[in-house]
């Protein structure tokens, strides 16, 4: 691409866009904020009206020079947006999920095949040193076969996070899978392979007439190499989420991966392996009512900018997020 610095566009300046913003502006150039609520697109600017837009379609008249289009909408405008982007010429960076049907996210990847144009998919919790330290350990066999992997997210999402709003509607907002926990299902996929899906058991416990999605799921799958993998998940946690976790068992070791956000080593018993030791400083996205996901998105703007200047390749391919859609699309269409 170029040395320069690129020239980026945020679309959606709600509370995750805010933080994208400060990003752009850590290395690029931040050219451009879509949002139609004009406050929160000013305060994603910087106080500059100038480069604030109340739609896609105003941006894109005003003919301003874009290299990328970081997309941080509302989950059931990302495909079209990012198609629209990359016609138009420009990279995407697309918030998760990247889509919450598989054709849509499948019509994203042509997309940026057709017109030869990276499409990036934020899934930052691969960052989590732990994740990243069981990822290796798994690659190079030192936790021996596989036989169970058991992930467990319990997280607080109150009444008021759903109302008046896009989240929670089947339409627009796709699941508690698709808003909350596309990541931990990416990361599933990354450390254990594809997965057969055998049994789903989805509930609305504590929020009925508030979403039309499930507030709680137990899902049962099958690895490619024959593993047990299971996932049991809510937003009922109260008053704070309380627990985002991984279990692995292998013939070779066993190791849980725990905290709040899959960012502490709870548990590590695998031979002939040295422990690593890290200091938890990171935090997770903090909204005041509810917290989101690990706040590695600078990684995933060193990975952009490595792209930009040419010197690496995506650490999440656009193939891997396509997988994360069709995976928890599969659960929602499950039947017995």
């Amino acid at each position: 691409m170029s040395d320069a610095k690129p020239h980026i566009a945020l679309w959606g300046a709600g509370n995750i866009g805010q933080r994208h913003a400060d990003e752009i502006r850590r290395i690029g150039k931040l050219v451009a904020v879509v949002d139609p609520i004009s406050s929160a697109a000013l305060a994603a600017s910087g106080g500059n009206p100038t480069i604030c837009f109340s739609s896609t379609e105003a941006f894109w008249a005003a003919q301003i020079q874009v290299d990328v289009v970081v997309i941080a909408t509302p989950n059931y405008l990302h495909a079209s947006q990012s198609v629209d982007a990359m016609q138009h010429g420009a990279h995407v960076l697309c918030e998760k999920p990247m889509a919450i049907l598989a054709t849509d996210a499948q019509r994203m990847v042509e997309a940026a095949l057709q017109y030869q144009r990276q499409l990036l998919v934020v899934k930052q919790n691969r960052y989590n040193p732990p994740v990243a330290w069981v990822r290796q350990l798994i690659q190079e066999g030192k936790l021996g076969q596989l036989t169970n992997i058991h992930l467990s997210c319990f997280w607080h999402r109150p009444a008021s996070y759903y109302a008046d709003s896009w989240r929670g509607k089947k339409q627009t907002d796709g699941g508690t899978l698709y808003t909350q926990f596309s990541h931990f299902i990416d990361l599933l996929l990354w450390v254990a392979g594809p997965l057969e899906l055998g049994d789903v058991a989805l509930s609305n416990h504590q929020h009925q007439g508030i979403m039309e999605t499930e507030d709680t799921g137990v899902i049962r799958w099958t690895s490619a190499a024959g593993a047990t993998v299971s996932m049991h998940y809510s937003v009922n946690s109260f008053s704070k989420n309380t627990e985002g976790s991984m279990l692995i068992l292998g013939t070779k070791g066993t190791v849980k991966i725990g905290g709040q956000y899959l960012n502490q080593l709870s548990w590590a018993d695998v031979a002939d392996v040295t422990l690593p030791t890290w200091v938890d400083r990171d935090q997770p996205n903090d909204y005041g009512t509810y917290q989101g996901s690990m706040r590695n998105h600078h990684l995933v703007y060193d990975n952009l900018l490595a792209i930009w200047q040419g010197k690496a390749g995506p650490d999440v391919q656009m193939e891997e997020g396509l997988r994360c859609v069709e995976t928890i699309e599969a659960v929602y269409q499950w039947k017995k």
